[in-house]
């Protein structure tokens, strides 16, 4: 006849097995779960909709007060990133890159730029839109254009970065990379010269 120490050393070799034998299945439950609830948990992929990146900016674009009109200077130390970026291919024409890749390379270049902030939609931006196509054309050959829509979500990243609020927003950079922030829409003699100032350096 066993004794009591001996069925109590079964008792506990065959619990130890079940709990070896059912913790894989376990583990495989958790990690099933966790991957349940990232899929569907909101993530950073929501700052990148354009539905979602609207609100930054949707109180700026359709204010109608005299704040956006009027036109305010205000100098900036660093307008985009410090270095450029080194690893877009330099065989991809400018023109193809997102502006945040556009303003590094032409900041790399030393190259004079205008950088538009805007949406399609607000009547101010629309105002300034049209005077960039009549006025920008006779300065592209020394001043690049980097037109930035502030509800495209590829572009929020530069705009975090540089700190827009409000639109239109005009900022030229010289060949140093410092830079004047123009905000609302400005007039057409006023931006002719900006871009004059820039097209001399």
């Amino acid at each position: 006849m066993k004794n009591k120490s001996q069925i109590s050393t079964k008792q506990k070799q065959s619990s130890f097995t079940l709990t070896q034998m059912a913790l894989p299945g376990i583990v495989l439950i958790l990690v099933g779960l966790v991957l349940l609830i990232k899929a569907y948990s909101p993530s950073s992929e929501v700052a990148t909709t354009p539905t979602q990146a609207r609100p930054t900016l949707a109180a700026t674009s359709v204010q109608p007060s005299s704040e956006v009109a009027t036109t305010q200077v205000r100098p900036t130390p660093t307008v985009v990133a410090t270095s450029a970026n080194k690893e877009s291919p330099s065989a991809t024409p400018i023109a193809d890159m997102l502006p945040e890749l556009q303003l590094e390379q032409l900041k790399a270049d030393g190259k004079p730029t205008l950088a538009f902030f805007h949406s399609n939609n607000c009547l101010q931006c629309i105002k300034m839109i049209d005077i960039v196509e009549q006025i920008h054309p006779d300065f592209a050959e020394k001043v690049a254009l980097v037109d930035v829509n502030v509800y495209d979500a590829r572009n929020q990243n530069l705009l975090n970065k540089i700190g827009i609020r409000l639109i239109p927003t005009m900022i030229f950079i010289n060949h140093d990379g410092q830079g004047a922030v123009y905000t609302g829409p400005m007039e057409s003699a006023e931006f002719r010269a900006e871009l004059q100032r820039l097209a001399k350096q």
